[in-house]
C-alpha cells in the first residue's frame, strides 16, 4: 500500500498565505514530484487576491483599484492544490480543517495565514465619520472621491487602536496626503492631525527618529498617546 503524503495545509489566501504556499512548494518540490508531500491552500471562496498595500495608492494616488485585483488560481504555483472554500473551523487535536461544505481536511503541519480585519464598530460613531482604506479598494476609493472635492480644513488621520495592520502604513498616509494637498494648492487651507496610541509617531523607536522630524518640517501636527474612545458624527470631535 503507498503511504499517504504528508500533508501541509495553509488557511488563508492573502499575501502571507499565498506566499507561504508557494514558497513551500517550490522548496519542496522534490518531495511533492515523488508524492512523498503535497500543500493544500484553503483560500476561501471569494477567490480574488487584493494587493492590500495598494490601498493607499487607490486613496492618495491614481491607482485603480482593477490594478490590485487578481485570481487567487493566477497567483499559485501549479503543485499548490487550491481549495476555494472558507474554513470554519480548526481542530487541533484531530489535526482537521472543517470546510464550509463540512468536508474535513487533515493535515499534518498547518499554517494560519487568515491576517486581519479593521472592525470600525469597534469605536462608536467611528464607521459613521471615518475613512478606512485598510478595508477594502471600494473603501479606499471613498476616500480619494471626499479628497477630491475638499477644499480646506481639519484632517484627522492616524491610529485608531492597537493592534492594527501594517505598522508604516499610517504614517505613510500622512506623508500622501500632505504630498496630495499640495499638488492641489491647497495645502495652506488644512490642518492635518496625526493621532496615534504610542509615544511617537512610529512604533520602532529607531524609524520614529525619521518620521517626527519630517512630521514637523511639514507641519503635520503629532498627537501622542492618543487612545480613540468615540467619535461624535454630529459635532466631527474625535474622543
Amino acid at each position: 500500500m503507498e503511504a499517504r503524503p504528508i500533508n501541509v495545509v495553509v488557511v488563508g489566501g492573502g499575501t502571507g498565505g499565498t506566499l507561504a504556499a508557494n514558497l513551500l512548494t517550490k522548496q519542496l518540490h522534490n518531495e511533492i514530484d515523488t508524492r512523498r508531500v503535497q500543500v493544500q491552500l484553503v483560500a476561501g471562496s471569494e477567490r480574488r487576491h487584493i494587493f492590500q498595500p495598494g490601498y493607499l495608492h487607490i486613496a492618495f494616488g491614481d491607482l485603480e483599484p482593477k490594478k490590485i485585483i487578481h485570481e487567487e488560481s493566477a497567483l499559485v504555483r501549479r503543485e499548490v492544490q487550491l481549495i476555494e472554500q472558507d474554513a470554519t473551523r480548526i481542530d487541533s487535536t484531530a489535526k482537521e480543517i472543517t470546510l464550509v461544505s463540512g468536508e474535513k481536511l487533515p493535515y499534518d503541519y498547518l499554517i494560519i495565514a487568515t491576517g486581519s480585519v479593521a472592525d470600525s464598530s469597534i469605536i462608536p460613531g467611528l464607521r459613521e465619520s471615518g475613512l478606512n482604506f485598510h478595508t477594502s479598494p471600494e473603501e479606499s476609493m471613498k476616500i480619494r472621491n471626499a479628497l477630491e472635492v475638499f477644499e480646506g480644513g481639519h484632517i484627522v488621520i492616524g491610529i485608531a487602536g492597537v493592534p492594527h495592520k501594517c505598522p508604516p502604513s499610517p504614517n505613510e498616509a500622512a506623508f500622501l496626503l500632505d504630498d496630495y494637498l499640495r499638488k492641489k494648492g491647497i495645502r495652506d487651507k488644512v490642518k492635518i492631525t496625526y493621532v496615534t496610541p504610542y509615544p511617537r509617531p512610529y512604533p520602532a523607536e529607531p524609524m520614529s527618529k525619521v518620521v517626527a522630524p519630517l512630521f514637523e518640517k511639514l507641519g503635520i501636527e503629532l498627537v501622542t498617546f492618543f487612545n480613540v474612545e468615540s467619535v461624535d458624527p454630529l459635532t466631527r470631535e474625535m474622543y
